[in-house]
């Protein structure tokens, strides 16, 4: 009952703000743009309705229910911030939208970057239950790619280094000029595959199979 009274107090004091708000947004406006009313009041009322989801997003408590003895005093700073957000409505819509949208997008896009990670990871580990692979610590199978790819000691190095683990993650950081370089060149060899995600950089070795070592030594 106590939380109902609170919340029905925080709709009658952002109401009211919203729709001395909205007069002073027309009283702002010049005679000459011929302004409605109405729209101005409407547009504070929504600006105000609005008010709880800024809150929130600024981590402010202000609009929750408590028992303390200056709980009254929150309704008065809720219609004050409520006829700021009447007054400079259109400001505020817009810039609630844009950081609500933002948010968002970044909220999706980190999503779809798990969700393509977790993509590659499974890919990795299906091919190796698939097509088990020799085991890339042997000195053999370094030496065969070394040979026969031509690579240099830093690229092989770097290679062994991607064939400890199924799959390696590089970030921005670890991803110096010299290391791009040498991903590029194993990943033109085929030697390995990757996929690029939003601030990190997945690798994965596919080491030859055994028998095709055999058979071509």
């Amino acid at each position: 009952m106590a939380e109902r009274k609170h919340v029905l107090n925080l709709v009658f004091s952002m109401a009211i703000g919203g729709i001395l708000g909205g007069m002073g947004n027309y009283l702002m406006i010049p005679e000459e743009a011929n302004a409605s009313l109405l729209r101005s009041l409407l547009l504070g009322i929504v600006a105000a309705g609005v008010l709880p989801l800024f809150l929130k997003m600024i981590s402010s408590n202000l609009i929750d229910h408590d028992n303390s003895p200056g709980r009254f005093k929150k309704y008065l700073t809720v219609a004050a911030f409520s006829i700021l957000t009447g007054v400079f409505a259109d400001v505020f819509l817009r810039g609630i939208y844009g950081k609500v949208f933002h948010v968002l997008e970044d909220k999706i896009e980190e999503q779809d970057n798990e969700i393509a990670r977790v993509g590659f990871i499974n890919d990795v580990l299906l091919d190796a239950v698939k097509d088990p692979k020799k085991p890339p610590s042997s000195p053999q199978y370094l030496d065969y790619i070394k040979d026969n790819y031509q690579l240099n000691n830093e690229q092989l190095k770097l290679y062994s280094e991607i064939l400890s683990a199924p799959v390696q993650s590089y970030t921005g950081s670890d991803l110096t000029p010299e290391k791009q370089a040498q991903i590029k060149a194993l990943a033109d060899k085929n030697l390995i595959r990757t996929k690029e995600l939003n601030n990190e950089f997945l690798i994965s070795g596919m080491p030859m199979e055994l028998n095709t070592i055999n058979n071509e030594q």
